[in-house]
């Protein structure tokens, strides 16, 4: 929409984004055909052209000079560094339904223990990407996906429940803590 607008056809961030927005919407309506009709292993391989596609988005946006207003923050930068986050994390559960639909997670444990890894890499790549580019927002979706992982989890493997709040709660503790070192901020 932002770049349908005469007045920002011609705007650096619109023309960062150019194409590939609707590229990044053709991999996400052939993501949900694939996903709906269970076809896990093509889910999984458009699932990374999606998220390949709004990773070059976000750092196009992000190698933007030109000062951007509330208005540019909100509607172009919050909303992919918000859609590149959902679906980064998306990424991850899609990965992980697709070693459980080829049985290669087993049974018993190990869908859990792999599950347990899978919140620790996302984690890690919220707190990477929010260290790297001072994105909240992508961090937050991440708190978002593991308290929702939680909540999913509460009638199953309760260790999968505490597991997913403690890294959420893991994850907001380190952004304070990188904030204040950044910001020098001296606790006493």
């Amino acid at each position: 929409m932002y770049q349908a607008i005469p007045a920002f056809r011609e705007h650096p961030l619109a023309e960062a984004v150019g194409i590939l927005f609707a590229v990044s919407s053709l991999f996400n309506i052939l993501w949900l055909f694939a996903w709906h009709y269970q076809n896990i292993a093509w889910s999984m391989i458009i699932m990374l052209l999606l998220l390949a596609t709004l990773v070059v988005i976000y750092l196009r946006i992000g190698a933007v000079t030109a000062e951007k207003t509330i208005y540019d923050r909100v509607i172009v930068k919050y909303t992919f560094s918000l859609y590149l986050g959902w679906i980064t994390a998306a990424a991850l559960v899609n990965f992980n339904v697709l070693l459980y639909s080829i049985n290669w997670l087993g049974t018993g444990y190990g869908g859990v223990v792999f599950t347990m890894l899978m919140i620790i890499i996302a984690g890690l790549v919220a707190l990477a990407v929010f260290y790297l580019r001072q994105d909240y927002i992508f961090a937050a979706v991440f708190v978002w996906a593991l308290i929702g992982i939680g909540v999913r989890h509460a009638s199953g493997p309760v260790i999968l429940t505490v597991f997913s709040w403690l890294a959420a709660a893991a994850i907001l503790f380190f952004l304070g803590w990188i904030v204040a070192r950044r910001n020098k901020i001296v606790f006493r």
